[in-house]
């Protein structure tokens, strides 16, 4: 209707075009009803740009805008500046920490990009959050010269969404295996429900344990795989240093190395499928 349409003057609002990694930015642009004008020319998703318009109390109604509801008709230039990786709602973050720090607790944490983290990812102690990974993958390339982990979880984390949670240490490692390199440390409550968590470093020539890495690194807390994979193509998939583990389906290709049960380790294994990789022989 006429009354629901309203032009206005906005800015800062980033679509992406489906997992093209392709973003634009609306500058100095009108929104007429929900037509975009003046969109820079690489290709946009109108459904990004409507959920980046929810909420916009200028735009009629806010709360019912779908991509069906856009329309872009003219492409002229302006320039990228801002990139949503993760949503919390109608809330946008630019980084994945910071939605990590913004989240309360239970909230679900939804991906709308891939990401490329530069440092740790660390969930706090007392967080309890889901992350959607919706498809996409969380990734980081690092030559570690000292014991480091992509991911960091001292709160309580789950995982779901079919995406991939990846790292790869390009490092020469430690071969005294003073430290390790790790995809996910936990020393919370992880649950993996679904998707993929690797560690893809390699090893060197002639397959010489270069150091201890693997997907997840088992400190403290609990780790619960409910299914999804969890993947070293050259090495060991989860040490299980501290804590428990619990198997409960799933797809575990590497070995799950056991430190002594002195040390409080404990291994619960219901379901899943198990096969070693690398220069181990067996699965446990």
């Amino acid at each position: 209707a006429e009354e629901n349409k309203k032009t206005m003057s906005i800015g800062g609002i980033v679509g992406q075009y489906q997992n093209s990694g392709k973003d634009g930015i609306i500058a100095n642009s009108t929104v007429e009803g929900l037509t975009f004008n003046n969109v820079n020319n690489v290709e946009v998703s109108a459904g990004a740009l409507a959920g980046g318009l929810r909420g916009t109390t200028e735009v009629l109604p806010p709360a019912n805008i779908t991509a069906s509801d856009v329309v872009i008709k003219e492409v002229i230039g302006a320039t990228s500046t801002y990139l949503v990786v993760a949503t919390i709602g109608q809330n946008q973050y630019s980084t994945l920490q910071e939605a990590v720090n913004d989240a309360n607790n239970g909230e679900e944490i939804e991906l709308v990009s891939d990401v490329v983290l530069e440092e740790t990812l660390v969930i706090a102690s007392g967080k309890t959050i889901i992350l959607n990974l919706f498809g996409y993958t969380i990734s980081q390339e690092k030559a570690c010269t000292q014991h480091y982990s992509m991911i960091l979880n001292k709160g309580d984390l789950t995982i779901t969404g079919n995406g991939k949670i990846s790292f790869k240490d390009t490092g020469a490692g430690d071969p005294a295996f003073g430290w390790g390199s790790y995809t996910v440390e936990n020393r919370g409550q992880l649950v993996l429900e679904n998707g993929t968590i690797e560690n893809i470093s390699e090893q060197n020539a002639g397959y010489v344990v270069k150091h201890m890495y693997s997907a997840i690194q088992q400190a403290s807390g609990t780790v619960t795989i409910n299914g999804g994979k969890v993947l070293n193509p050259t090495y060991r998939s989860i040490r299980v240093n501290n804590g428990t583990l619990i198997v409960n389906d799933g797809e575990i290709s590497g070995q799950i190395w056991m430190q002594p049960f002195s040390q409080g380790a404990s291994i619960t294994i219901n379901g899943g499928t198990f096969a070693p990789t690398g220069v181990d022989g067996s699965s446990v």
